[in-house]
C-alpha cells in the first residue's frame, strides 16, 4: 500500500523538476540572481527566483522552495509582468503542499483555476484540478479527489496532452483504488497504458509502470508480478533513467525475495543500491540496503545482513548532513537576495523622495505607507524562516527517532535466531556432555552469545537514547560476590582465550553496597573483556579502593597491551571504533559507551588512560554507598533458588517466530519439561484445552496481536472455567515496560532464554 500511494502520489503532482545537484549550478544560478538585483531588472530577478525554486524544489528542500517562489512573485508583480506568475504560484503550492500546508496550497490552486476558467487555459485548468483532486485525496475527501479528478480527464479530452492524460489516469487509479479496490484501479491503468509510450515523457512512463507494478505485488500473484518487474527493468534499461532503473531492479528484488530466490534477489537489490548511489538518491539507497539486510536475514547470512543495516544508518545520516548543508547555501542565497531588495528600494526611495519633495503632504504619506510595506516585508520574512527552523527542527527530531527506533528493531529482530541458536546448542550439552567438549560446539555456542551480545548492545543504546535505562538504586551488592560472577561470566565468553585475573580488594570496603548489581557487572564484565581482546594474554588487573575521603568506590581495570595510544574523546562515543588490528574483536564497538553511560546514570563517572609500564586502564569511580546485609526472608536471589529442587510440569510456548520458538522448547527438552507448542490465539487454545499446562510462555508479539491482550483473554477465559491460576510469563525482546503490573503477569523474561535462566525461573517458582 505504501508504494502504491508514493508512486500514484508523485505522478498526481505532476513532473518533478529535476535539476543540478552540485555546488556549481547554486553558485551560477546565485550569481544570476545577483546580477539581476544589481542591475534593477525585476523581471530578470524573477526568473533567477524561479531557477533557484526549481532547484531546491529537485532537491527537496521545500522550505526554501517556498521562499524562492514568494520572492520571485514579489519580483514579477514589481515588473508587472504576468507570464511568470502561474509557474510561480504553481511551484509555491506544491511546495506549500509538501511543508503540510494544505490550506495555503489549496487556496493558490483554487486562486490559478479560477484564473484558467476566466482566460479559457484549459491546459492551466486541468493542472490545476489535477492538483487540488491530490489535496483532497491526502485530506480524505476521495470523492472531491474523484470529481476533481474527473474534471481534468475531462478537460485533457479536448486537449492534445497525452502526457498530462496519463497522470491524470494514475491519479484517478490512486483514488478509485481506495474506494472501487484494486479491479477499478486495475482499468484505469490499462487506459493509461493505450497511450503510446512515445507521447509520454520518461518521468510519467516511469510512474505508470511503477503504479502497475505496485497493483500487481498487491493481488498476491508472484509470478505476475515478477513478469511486471521484469518489464519494469526491460523499459527502464531504455530510458535515460538510473532512478528509474534502480527503483525496478529494487522492486524486482523484493519480489524475489517473497518467492524465496534469495540469490537472484540479493543480486538485484545490489545493482539497486549501485545505481540509487550513481543517481544521488541516499534515501532511496538506504531503503534498498535496509531490504537487501531483510533478505540476507532470511538467508542466514546475518553477518552480511548487519553490515548492511549499518551502511543504511550511514547513508540516512550522511543525507540528513546534506540536506542541512543545502538548506544552509540555500538560506544565504535567500538572505543575500532579500538584502540587496531592500538596497534598491532604499535607493528607489531616495528617488522617490527627491521628485516629490515639492509636496510636503505627499512625503509625509509616503513616508508613511512606505514604512508599513517595510514593516509587514520583515514581519513576512521573518515568519517564512521561523517555518523553515522549525521544519528543519522536526525533521532532525523525526530521524533521531528513525534511528533510535532502527537500533530497537535490530536489536529485536536478532534476538529471535538468538534463542533458537542458544536453545539448540544448550540442549545437546545437556543430552551429550563429550559434545559439549567439542570446539566446534563451544564455537558455535560463543557465536550465538556473541549474537546474543550484540542485541543487547543495541537495546541498551535505544533506552539510554530515550532514557527509559532503568536502574535499581536501593539495590543491595555484595562486591566480593559481583567480582566472582564476573570473572565466571568472562571465562564463559571468551573460554580458553581468558587470561589470569589478578583481583585486589581494599580492606576497608564494605562487603555491601548500594547498587545496582546486574548494571555494574555488565560494566565489568565488557572492561574485563575488552582488556582481554586488546591487551593480548597478559595478566588483567581488577582493582577494587575508595577514595580518601571516603565517599566515593573506585575501581580500575588494567592490563599489560599495547594501550589506547592517543586517548580523547571519541573512545566513548558509541558510533567510533579505534583501531583494533585485523581479526582481533567482532563486538558491536558500543560497549564502552553504554558502559560510560551507565556509570553516569549510576552517579559516577569513566575516564580511561595507559599506565606508565605499558598497557591500558579504565577507571570507574561511584558514590560509596554502605548498605546492611540482607536478613533472612530478603536473601532470595540466583542463590538461594539454586538450592531449590526443579519442577517443571506442562509447558506452553507461543510464539510465531519458528527460530524462537524452537529454541525455547530445545531449552525445555534439556530440562525434561513436557512442552507444547503454539502460533497463535486458536492454536494456544486449542493447546490449553487438551492438555491444561500449568506454565505459559507467551511471545510479546503474534502477528498483528499483542501478547498482553492474549493474556488477559486467557486469565478471563481461566475465571469463567474456574480453572486455578496458571502461571503467565511473558517472553519479549525488549525489558518489561515500567507501566505493565502483576495482575495479569507472573513473570517477564527477555530473550534469548538460556537453559540457566529457565533454570532459575522453574526453582523460584515451582509447578505441580
Amino acid at each position: 500500500m505504501v508504494t502504491l500511494v508514493l508512486s500514484l502520489s508523485c505522478a498526481a503532482h505532476g513532473e518533478d523538476i529535476v535539476g543540478p545537484g552540485d555546488s556549481l549550478y547554486m553558485e551560477r544560478a546565485t550569481n544570476l540572481l545577483q546580477e539581476a538585483v544589481e542591475a534593477g531588472d525585476n523581471l530578470a530577478t524573477a526568473r533567477a527566483q524561479l531557477a533557484l525554486a526549481e532547484h531546491m524544489f529537485s532537491r527537496g528542500l521545500w522550505a526554501e522552495t517556498a521562499a524562492h517562489a514568494e520572492l520571485g512573485l514579489a519580483a514579477a508583480q514589481l515588473a508587472e509582468d504576468e507570464t511568470l506568475l502561474p509557474e510561480l504560484e504553481h511551484l509555491l503550492a506544491r511546495a506549500l503542499l509538501r511543508l503540510e500546508r494544505a490550506a495555503e496550497a489549496t487556496e493558490l490552486y483554487l486562486s490559478l483555476l479560477d484564473r484558467a476558467e476566466r482566460t479559457g487555459d484549459n491546459d492551466l485548468a486541468a493542472r490545476a484540478s489535477l492538483s487540488l483532486s491530490s489535496l483532497q485525496g491526502r485530506a480524505g475527501d476521495l470523492q472531491a479527489a474523484r470529481t476533481f479528478a474527473e474534471s481534468a480527464l475531462e478537460l485533457t479530452s479536448a486537449l492534445n496532452e497525452p502526457d498530462l492524460r496519463a497522470r491524470v489516469l494514475i491519479n484517478l487509479a490512486r483514488i478509485e483504488y481506495l474506494q472501487d479496490g484494486l479491479e477499478s484501479a486495475g482499468h484505469r491503468i490499462a487506459e493509461a497504458n493505450t497511450i503510446a509510450p512515445e507521447l509520454l515523457a520518461d518521468e510519467t512512463r516511469s510512474s505508470l509502470l511503477m503504479a502497475e507494478l505496485s497493483l500487481a505485488a498487491f493481488d498476491e500473484n508472484i509470478d505476475q508480478a515478477l513478469a511486471i518487474a521484469r518489464r519494469a527493468v526491460a523499459v527502464a534499461e531504455n530510458i535515460d533513467s538510473v532512478f528509474f532503473q534502480a527503483f525496478s531492479l529494487s522492486e524486482l528484488g523484493r519480489i524475489l525475495c517473497r518467492s524465496g530466490e534469495s540469490d537472484q534477489a540479493i543480486a538485484r537489490f545490489e545493482e539497486a543500491a549501485i545505481l540509487f548511489e550513481q543517481s544521488d538518491a541516499p534515501i532511496e539507497q538506504s531503503e534498498t540496503l535496509s531490504a537487501l539486510a531483510r533478505c540476507l536475514g532470511a538467508a542466514q547470512r546475518y553477518e552480511e545482513a548487519f553490515g548492511r543495516v549499518e551502511q543504511s544508518r550511514s547513508l540516512l545520516q550522511e543525507a540528513h548532513s546534506r540536506q542541512r548543508s543545502e538548506s544552509m547555501q540555500a538560506s544565504l542565497a535567500a538572505f543575500q537576495s532579500e538584502r540587496q531588495l531592500r538596497e534598491l528600494a532604499r535607493l528607489a526611495d531616495e528617488e522617490r523622495d527627491l521628485r516629490i519633495r515639492v509636496s510636503e503632504q505627499q512625503l509625509r504619506i509616503s513616508l508613511m505607507v512606505l514604512g508599513m510595506l517595510l514593516l509587514g516585508s520583515m514581519a513576512g520574512v521573518l515568519w517564512m524562516r521561523n517555518r523553515s527552523i522549525a521544519g528543519q527542527r522536526a525533521a532532525q527530531q523525526k530521524l533521531e527517532q528513525t534511528r533510535i527506533d532502527l537500533l530497537a528493531r535490530t536489536s529485536h529482530e536478532i534476538r529471535n535466531p538468538a534463542q533458537g541458536l542458544i536453545g539448540l546448542l544448550e540442549r545437546e550439552s545437556s543430552v551429550d556432555p563429550q559434545r559439549a567438549q567439542n570446539p566446534d560446539h563451544q564455537s558455535a555456542l560463543a557465536a550465538a552469545r556473541m549474537i546474543q551480545h550484540l542485541a543487547n548492545d543495541y537495546l541498551d543504546v535505544s533506552l539510554l537514547e530515550q532514557g527509559r535505562l532503568r536502574l535499581s538504586t536501593d539495590a543491595r551488592c555484595h562486591l566480593l560476590e559481583l567480582v566472582e560472577h564476573v570473572r565466571q561470566l568472562a571465562r564463559s565468553f571468551l573460554g580458553e582465550a581468558m587470561p589470569n585475573l589478578n583481583v585486589s580488594t581494599a580492606s576497608d570496603l564494605p562487603e555491601w553496597i548500594h547498587a545496582d548489581a546486574d548494571r555494574l557487572m555488565q560494566v565489568l564484565l565488557n572492561l574485563v573483556v575488552n582488556a582481554s581482546r586488546y591487551g593480548g594474554r597478559e595478566d588483567i588487573d581488577l582493582v577494587l579502593d575508595r577514595t580518601e575521603d571516603g565517599d566515593s568506590l573506585v575501581i580500575r581495570v588494567e592490563d599489560r597491551g599495547p594501550g589506547l595510544g592517543d586517548v580523547g574523546d571519541w573512545l566513548f562515543d558509541p558510533y567510533t571504533r579505534g583501531e583494533t588490528g585485523p581479526g582481533k574483536s567482532r563486538a558491536s564497538g558500543l560497549g564502552l559507551s553504554i558502559s560510560a553511560r551507565i556509570v553516569e546514570a549510576m552517579g559516577g563517572h569513566m575516564q580511561a588512560g595507559n599506565r606508565d609500564r605499558g598497557g591500558a586502564r579504565f577507571e570507574i569511580r561511584l558514590p560509596l554507598r554502605p548498605a546492611k546485609a540482607p536478613t533472612a526472608e530478603h536473601a532470595g536471589g540466583p542463590a538461594a533458588v539454586q538450592g531449590l529442587p526443579l519442577k517443571c510440569g506442562r509447558v506452553l510456548v507461543v510464539d510465531d517466530d519458528r527460530f524462537a520458538r524452537t529454541g525455547i522448547l530445545a531449552v525445555l527438552d534439556s530440562l525434561g519439561c513436557e512442552r507444547f507448542e503454539a502460533a497463535d490465539w486458536p492454536s494456544m487454545q486449542s493447546v490449553i484445552e487438551q492438555h491444561d499446562p500449568s506454565l505459559v510462555l507467551l511471545d510479546r508479539q503474534l502477528f498483528d496481536e499483542d501478547g498482553l491482550e492474549l493474556a488477559r483473554r486467557l486469565r478471563e477465559q481461566d475465571q469463567r472455567h474456574g480453572r486455578p491460576r496458571r502461571r503467565i510469563v511473558m517472553v519479549s525482546g525488549t525489558e518489561r515496560p515500567p507501566d505493565v503490573g502483576n495482575e495479569v503477569l507472573d513473570d517477564w523474561l527477555t530473550k534469548p532464554v538460556t537453559r540457566a535462566r529457565m533454570q532459575t525461573l522453574l526453582k523460584a517458582s515451582p509447578m505441580d
